[in-house]
């Protein structure tokens, strides 16, 4: 199956400019990873706020989706981490994604912009993911979120990070089940993860595995 023509682009932009990402420094490798220049959905809000974390606040961008009208009750809640090796990517990186993912899920994603290596060493980053779940679990209600319908997910290396987090979350009641994908950014098409980028969710549709987790979040044992 070939790439998507968004994902397709997104390659030959990159392989264009002739600088390997390992031959140049952290923050100009950040450079390199820009946005995919892909048509974002539309959803129902979205606010930047600042969370607190380990070492200072953390930015966060929470998106609401546009089904969210139809709902009297809160809403099931994605706390995201963005991959990128632990080096590079971003909110913003992710924003389409994020978009696509609340939708698909009808859920309220707070997407979660972690401290990046090499200037934050480990644990820095895995230590902001699990503030960042303990924050959501006491205070996303106000946003419309349920604390109580709660999982963590990620792409890359923030799939790597949510595992860990989603298991130290239940056990201290924060959070619920880790959904990770293993890929850097998934070329989300109509809600559907493509088969060569998404690797272990290759038969499924994302929003659906991560409703899978959110399902058995409230009746889950911590």
């Amino acid at each position: 199956m070939p790439l998507s023509a968004e994902a397709q682009a997104y390659l030959e932009k990159f392989n264009a400019s002739g600088t390997p990402m390992h031959t140049v420094s952290p923050e100009e490798a950040r450079e390199l990873v820009a946005p995919l220049k892909v048509k974002k959905e539309k959803v129902a809000s979205i606010r930047e706020v600042w969370i607190a974390g380990p070492a200072g606040e953390l930015e966060a961008r929470v998106y609401v989706p546009e089904v969210a009208d139809q709902y009297e009750e809160l809403l099931p809640t994605i706390v995201f981490f963005h991959g990128g090796g632990w080096v590079v990517g971003s909110i913003d990186s992710h924003d389409a994604t994020c978009r696509a993912l609340c939708n698909g899920a009808q859920a309220l994603v707070m997407s979660v912009e972690y401290r990046l290596a090499p200037e934050n060493k480990y644990p820095a980053a895995p230590e902001d993911c699990y503030a960042a779940t303990v924050w959501a679990s006491k205070f996303i209600e106000n946003f419309g979120g349920d604390p109580s319908r709660l999982v963590v997910a990620g792409d890359s290396a923030g799939g790597c990070g949510c595992g860990p987090d989603g298991t130290r979350s239940r056990r201290s009641k924060a959070g619920g089940a880790a959904v990770a994908v293993p890929d850097h950014r998934p070329q989300l098409r109509n809600g559907f993860l493509s088969r060569q980028r998404a690797g272990l969710l290759s038969n499924g549709r994302y929003d659906e595995v991560v409703l899978g987790a959110l399902s058995g979040v409230a009746g889950a044992g911590g």
